[in-house]
């Protein structure tokens, strides 16, 4: 299964394009990965994948344990045209319990165990014939056997009739007839010939390794089915039993089973009502994958998962303390992150993780495609602010410098199209406003969210200012969170207006301007270097 790369939810334009590009990478590498994002894809980033002609990866809901994740059995599946010996064996030789029955597309029809095929054979009824003369054959492929005349349908023909041991002194040859299987024993072998006058279903000779030419003339007259056999007549019944169609004993309702898309919780929880050894895993179309039972789930798999852009588990998919995280490429703070085993985490001080992958890009000695070079070169000017955010270093400026002598393009017109696709508020609601790119953080142990939209609509803010306030009070009560800040980001006057349900002091505190709602903040552009660092330093002072 392939190691999803994903960024933080609320995909910005450096979250989304640093999960292809850093997918393309590992790609090229020989590892297989695959980029999704963990929500709706942001208008900037939309109008840099269109600009790119690059595909978006699809969304990612969870990375919770499930049943694709698990190491399960996959035991071939027998046919309805399988007979309750071939499950037999089945089982015997593969050394398992339980066996799966599909049809000819391999969608489930049913289960056969072990106790399934015993309870069948005790309970059979041993004087009727439910089989196919193949499935007979195979029933007696460990017996020495001879085929003495094979009827003209094939061997394919359905035997369906009374079991009959002929004896002469009991019955004669009217109490026969052409669905009829007759066991005949080589003491009574001349008197059945000799008033043979009608076909049969099958006839088995028990002990007889030969047959003359006026008997073979009777057989080929009427049509016979022939099989000799070295085995006594119990045997011969036993077999005939045993090679009856397995939907004659399968479970065919009832029965419980999991999807590969099944929850490991859900499937723990069913297990334990249930108590059986073995379920079956299907896919959405109900065709049959293989099993799964209680010991693969003490050690279940999990996802492999790669992080970029973000490492704080608020900030990741649902799930992602149930998923082996092998990597993570950030240029965040490192905010509490644990793991269980070691991995390979790369964090620098720049203002893209772009830049960082670009850098991952030289190092490995990988040519950068046009298409992947507009994206990591539109992550670092968005994640910068075209190199006016206070987070910009050299780095990011000599990267995108070394990524244009690919794209050649205007840097200026082409920032000035994706701030203006982006930065469009009209018309959002004021979910939509505060989730646009909202991050979660714990300071102190208490959750705190800071939400930051980029814009040129300011007065459109002015005037809803009064129900953001509102709004800002509710989402806090609904997720949760201590405190939450908006910071409505001016890209023409380098400043912020700042909107919070918080204490007035703290606010006042941390941003050293005025504590009233909607106060600009002149040069705060930065949540990472900027707002969260005095928000999380005067939080400290007041608790």
């Amino acid at each position: 299964m392939k190691t999803l790369v994903f960024g933080h939810k609320n995909p910005d334009t450096d979250s989304v394009c640093a999960s292809i590009s850093y997918a393309y990478l590992k790609d090229k590498l020989n590892d297989a990965v695959e980029p999704r994002v963990l929500g709706e894809i942001r208008n900037e980033a939309k109008f840099v994948l269109d600009y790119f002609k690059v595909k978006a990866p699809a969304f990612l809901d969870n990375v919770w344990i499930q049943a694709k994740d698990l190491d399960y059995e996959k035991i071939l599946p027998l046919t309805l045209t399988s007979s309750i010996y071939d499950a037999f064996k089945t089982m015997e030789k593969q050394k398992i319990h339980t066996l799966p029955i599909i049809d000819d597309v391999g969608k489930l029809l049913g289960i056969v165990s072990m106790q399934d095929i015993a309870s069948g054979l005790f309970y059979a009824d041993y004087d009727a014939v439910d089989s196919t003369l193949s499935s007979l054959i195979r029933t007696f492929c460990d017996d020495e056997l001879n085929l003495f005349h094979t009827p003209k349908a094939g061997l394919d023909i359905a035997l369906k009739g009374n079991l009959e041991v002929f004896d002469s002194n009991s019955f004669s040859h009217n109490n026969l007839n052409e669905d009829t299987v007759v066991i005949l024993e080589k003491n009574y072998r001349q008197d059945f010939f000799e008033n043979l006058n009608h076909s049969l279903g099958l006839l088995i000779l028990s002990g007889i390794d030969s047959i003359s030419e006026y008997e073979k003339s009777l057989i080929e007259k009427y049509d016979i089915p022939v099989l000799s056999v070295n085995v006594a007549i119990a045997g011969v019944v036993t077999k005939i039993t045993q090679s009856r169609s397995i939907e004659s004993i399968m479970k065919k309702s009832n029965i419980v089973k999991f999807t590969m898309d099944d929850y490991l919780s859900d499937i723990k929880d069913t297990t334990l009502k249930t108590k059986f050894r073995n379920y079956p895993l299907l896919d959405h179309d109900g065709k049959y994958i293989g099993f799964i039972g209680r010991r693969h789930l003490i050690r279940p798999g999990r996802k492999n998962v790669i992080l970029v852009d973000h490492n704080e588990f608020h900030q990741s998919a649902n799930g992602i303390d149930e998923a082996n995280i092998l990597e993570v490429v950030d240029h965040h703070r490192i905010g509490g992150f644990k793991t269980v085993e070691p991995i390979q985490y790369i964090s620098k001080t720049v203002g893209s993780t772009c830049t960082i992958i670009h850098q991952m890009f030289k190092d490995a000695g990988i040519m950068i495609p046009y298409d992947i070079a507009g994206l990591l070169i539109s992550g670092i000017l968005s994640d910068t602010l075209h190199f006016k955010s206070p987070t910009c270093t050299k780095y990011d400026i000599d990267a995108a410098n070394s990524l244009n002598k690919i794209l050649k393009l205007d840097l200026d017109n082409y920032t000035n199209q994706m701030f203006k696709e982006g930065s469009s508020i009209k018309g959002l609601s004021l979910e939509q406003i505060l989730n646009n790119d909202l991050k979660e953080f714990t300071i102190k142990g208490k959750l705190v969210a800071i939400s930051q939209i980029f814009t040129l609509d300011i007065d459109y803010i002015d005037k809803i200012s009064e129900e953001l306030v509102v709004y800002l009070e509710k989402l806090a009560e609904q997720k949760g969170y201590f405190n939450v800040v908006l910071a409505v980001t001016d890209i023409v006057k380098e400043g912020s207006y700042i909107y919070y349900y918080a204490d007035s002091s703290v606010i006042k505190n941390a941003l050293g301007t005025e504590s009233k709602q909607g106060v600009f903040a002149p040069y705060l552009v930065s949540r990472k270097k900027q707002i969260l660092p005095e928000l999380t330093r005067a939080f400290e002072e007041a608790y």
